[in-house]
Order: C-alpha cells, then sequence, then structure tokens
C-alpha cells in the first residue's frame, strides 16, 4: 500500500513537474512569438513610416517643381518699370531685351502674351531715351514670325471685341513699319499672299485696302 501511494505521490509530482515544465515552454514560446509579433509591428510601422514619408517628399518635390513651373512662367509678366529702367540705363538693345521678355509661345498667342503691355512700356522708354534712333514696336516680332503672319494675325483679332482695341494699334504699328520701310501697296499685296482672281473674296484683301489708305496718307504728308 505504502508503495503504491509513493508511485502515485510520485506520479503526482512529475506531472506537476511536466506540467509546470510544459506551462514554461509555452510561455516562453507565447513570449517569442509575442516578441515576434512585436518585433514585426515595428518593422511594419517603420515601413509604412518610411514609404509615406517616402510618398510625401515626391509629393512635396513635385509640387515644389510644379509651383517653380508656374512660378517661372507668370515671372515673364513681373517686369516693374524700375528693371525696365536698369534695361534702359544698360544700354540693352531692343533685339536683346526681346529674348528677355520670352514671346516663345508662338504667333497664335502674340496678343495675349502677359509681357506685351510691358514691352510697349519698354519700347517707350527705350525711345525717350534715344529720340533720335527709334526703335519699332512690332520689328521685332516680325523678325522672329515673319510679316504675313503677324499681320494675318492682327487683322483677325480685330474682329474679336475682346482683341479689337490691340490688334488695331499693333496693325497701326505694322503699317507704319511697313512705310518706314518704304513698302508699297504692291509689295503688301504680295506679302499678304493675294491673287488678283479671288482678292474680292479672301478676307485679308480689306486689310490691304486699308494699308493703301494709310500709305496715301503718309505719302500726302511726304512721310515717305
Amino acid at each position: 500500500m505504502r508503495i503504491h501511494l509513493l508511485v502515485l505521490l510520485f506520479a503526482v509530482a512529475f506531472t506537476t513537474r511536466v506540467d509546470s515544465v510544459e506551462a514554461t515552454t509555452d510561455s516562453k514560446v507565447t513570449a517569442d512569438l509575442q516578441n515576434k509579433v512585436v518585433a514585426g509591428e515595428r518593422n511594419l510601422i517603420r515601413h509604412f513610416s518610411a514609404t509615406q514619408k517616402s510618398e510625401e517628399e515626391r509629393a512635396f518635390s513635385a509640387w515644389t517643381t510644379e509651383g517653380l513651373a508656374n512660378w517661372a512662367k507668370s515671372s515673364k509678366a513681373a517686369w516693374t518699370d524700375e528693371q525696365l529702367e536698369q534695361l534702359v540705363k544698360k544700354g540693352t538693345s531692343a533685339d536683346e531685351a526681346f529674348k528677355l521678355f520670352q514671346f516663345d509661345e508662338g504667333v497664335g498667342k502674340l496678343l495675349s502674351a502677359s509681357n506685351l503691355k510691358r514691352w510697349e512700356t519698354y519700347v517707350g522708354m527705350l525711345n525717350n531715351q534715344n529720340p533720335e534712333k527709334q526703335v519699332s514696336l512690332i520689328k521685332n516680332f516680325t523678325k522672329a514670325y515673319g510679316d504675313e503672319a503677324v499681320a494675318k494675325l492682327l487683322y483677325t483679332a480685330k474682329s474679336k471685341w475682346w482683341t479689337k482695341d490691340v490688334a488695331s494699334e499693333w496693325q497701326a504699328a505694322l503699317f507704319k513699319q511697313w512705310i518706314h520701310e518704304k513698302k508699297n501697296p504692291d509689295d503688301v499685296y504680295r506679302l499678304l499672299g493675294l491673287m488678283w482672281h479671288n482678292a474680292y473674296t479672301d478676307p485679308f484683301n480689306k486689310m490691304w485696302w486699308e494699308y493703301v489708305d494709310a500709305y496715301a496718307k503718309a505719302v500726302s504728308k511726304a512721310k515717305i
């Protein structure tokens, strides 16, 4: 009986020990698992944070690039009177200034160019500084885009109420330039690409007659 009791006690003690060991082992496994989960979460958070930061940096970079591009574009209209005066004082020629004003969007956008009025102001300053050497308001545009393209743009723009005034002003400057260059009506007729057989149906025929009138007035005043 005593032996049976000892065996029973031993069995209970052994079972308790095993359970304790298993519990300890399970506890260690659980702790290790928890540590791994926590480490994984930390790595995931670090990865997410790095990814988010990278995306934010790329977004900021894109925003900055776009902002700088927009600023550079808008800076075409940023010429102040003081800056224009400095150009005149430095002896900057009209050809050199024309490049600085960045009229590089094509003849079709000439009348909507942000620096157009500033160019007019600059030419006025330049002519006041050098009254004996007058600069044409429009010469650089015809040099860059051609007389025909500029002339037809201006005449077409005169038919639009929102560009009529500025187009009329610039067409007058163009006619003045042609008269200064001693272009007679025949020269301008060919320049505009007019043909006798369709002269009365060509929309630019009327522009030619306007030039004939301006030319006749200049002749009567002995300007040519």
